[in-house]
């Protein structure tokens, strides 16, 4: 978690009790001191021997191109949660913005692109009727310019509001620049499994544009039907 000092305590490195305190490009953070799990699903292997290939990637570029998405990183600034703009590495830049490209089927970028204006999401929904093995997605976006990636997360209590962490990709697609139905049921239960009747899930919409800059995601609530 990013965290922002204050006037009289500027920095901090190291452990602290249960947690331990350090610092990247990102800003100040903390996490838990924790023994990590290591996890090997299916999908879990796929994102990491994607990472593994892009950094692979990155090493077979040449050096003019990798002068070339170092130079690039002002053109993509990211802000933290405390608003405050920071840049990327030349090597995330690329890992970043390829791996949104990948993961939604498009060819990997060896030069950085040109920025791009990133896709609106104006409306969407979900319709469920788990009797007709129906489970659709209803969005509408403002132009074509671009994928959409749909996650989803299983099942949770209703009372449970806070889900990011629980979303996974379930399936992706173009963006019509109009309003665009995805039946995606198939796709939710090969990751997460069967449904019923009165479960609460959440579902997050966002864009990839053509550069391979994610847009602000959107997150609502479902009740199966």
């Amino acid at each position: 978690m990013l965290i922002k000092f204050g006037s009289i305590v500027t920095d901090g490195r190291g452990k602290l009790g249960g947690q331990v305190y350090s610092k990247n490009r990102a800003g100040s953070y903390v996490r838990n001191n924790a023994i990590p799990s290591n996890p090997r699903t299916t999908f879990q292997m796929k994102s990491r021997n994607l990472l593994a290939q892009l950094s692979q990637a990155w090493s077979g570029l040449t050096e003019q191109e990798r002068n070339a998405w170092n130079g690039a990183v002002e053109k993509f600034p990211r802000k933290n949660v405390f608003g405050d703009t920071r840049n990327l590495t030349g090597k995330n830049l690329f890992t970043s913005l390829n791996k949104n490209l990948l993961q939604v089927g498009k060819s990997q970028l060896e030069v950085p692109p040109a920025p791009a204006d990133s896709i609106g999401i104006s409306d969407y929904s979900a319709i469920s009727n788990i009797a007709e093995d129906e489970l659709e997605i209803n969005v509408t976006t403002e132009n074509s310019n671009g994928d959409l990636v749909i996650r989803a997360t299983p099942p949770v209590s209703p009372g449970k509001t806070y889900v990011k962490n629980l979303l996974r990709v379930i399936d992706y697609g173009s963006a019509t620049g109009n309003a665009q139905t995805v039946n995606v049921l198939n796709t939710y239960t090969d990751r997460f499994g069967s449904l019923s009747e009165n479960q609460v899930i959440y579902f997050g919409i966002y864009s990839v544009n053509s550069a391979g800059v994610k847009s602000p995601e959107v997150i609502f609530r479902h009740i199966i039907q």
